[in-house]
């Protein structure tokens, strides 16, 4: 029988951050992409837009659907124990 660790939990969840991050990335096509210039990341582009378009995500992941309301991921965690005898 395997035993599933605490932290094993949380695997869909990053799994489903990156789904996220790589979204919203893929929608901000004007923004400049000369990224051996560090300070890309400061441009409004990168920041502001990011950021909106994470707020404005509607997708289906490992963990359900994936939305934004004021910064939280709308939804419930529920994590069940099945212990045997």
């Amino acid at each position: 029988m395997s035993v599933l660790k605490s932290s094993d939990y949380f695997v869909g969840y990053a799994f489903d951050a990156i789904l996220t991050l790589t979204s919203a990335f893929e929608e901000l096509n004007h923004c400049p992409n000369d990224f051996h210039n560090d300070s890309i990341w400061q441009q409004a582009c990168w920041r502001q837009e990011l950021l909106e378009r994470i707020q404005k995500s509607d997708l289906q992941g490992v963990t359900g659907r994936i939305r934004f309301q004021k910064g939280d991921r709308i939804g419930e965690i529920v994590i069940e124990q099945i212990l045997g005898s």
